[in-house]
């Protein structure tokens, strides 16, 4: 079965509340005192990143389950990071099934929301120049359609639901804190 290249764009991690979610849990581990070596410096934020973005996608799946009674199946879960935020910011590359994007397609493709979503994604306006019309998107040029409608759901998702808190806290080994 031929898989689809897509990616989520979840709102990053930089000034977001991913961001905020991981640090409210790492805060009070430290500041306690219990975890002394919770402190930021300590914290191998690429590796708690990808535990994150992980718990994310499971959670995601089973939001879009429940909502829209789709099952979809996030594979090579991937941080993508730009060089500098001015411009981008994080998002998740991943894989879905053909026949799961083709799902996704025909149910959404009637969702006048998303519709109108797409609509205001597709503008372009000073300050910024959308690749894509509404007319190219809607027909999936390049396979955008899925990139525009997983922006759409985890927007709903992020306002909605309860973001992952089970995900794992990665510290650096002692060979790298020696180097810290």
């Amino acid at each position: 079965m031929q898989n689809i290249e897509t990616s989520i764009n979840f709102g990053g991690f930089y000034n977001s509340i991913h961001n905020a979610t991981i640090e409210l849990l790492i805060d009070p581990m430290y500041s306690e005192g219990e975890y002394s070596e919770y402190n930021f410096e300590n914290i191998d934020f690429e590796k708690t990143h990808q535990s994150y973005i992980e718990k994310y996608c499971i959670e995601f799946e089973r939001y879009i389950s429940n909502e829209y009674n789709l099952d979809i199946d996030f594979k090579n879960i991937k941080l993508w990071s730009p060089r500098e935020y001015n411009f981008q910011t994080d998002k998740i590359d991943c894989t879905i099934t053909q026949s799961e994007n083709i799902k996704l397609m025909k149910h959404f493709i009637k969702d006048n929301d998303f519709l109108a979503y797409l609509k205001d994604a597709t503008v372009s306006y000073d300050g910024y120049h959308s690749f894509y019309d509404y007319e190219q998107a809607l027909n999936n040029k390049d396979d955008v359609f899925s990139m525009y409608l997983l922006e759409y759901l985890a927007n709903e998702f992020n306002q909605n639901e309860e973001l992952p808190y089970e995900f794992e806290i990665h510290l650096y080994n002692e060979k790298q804190l020696e180097g810290v």
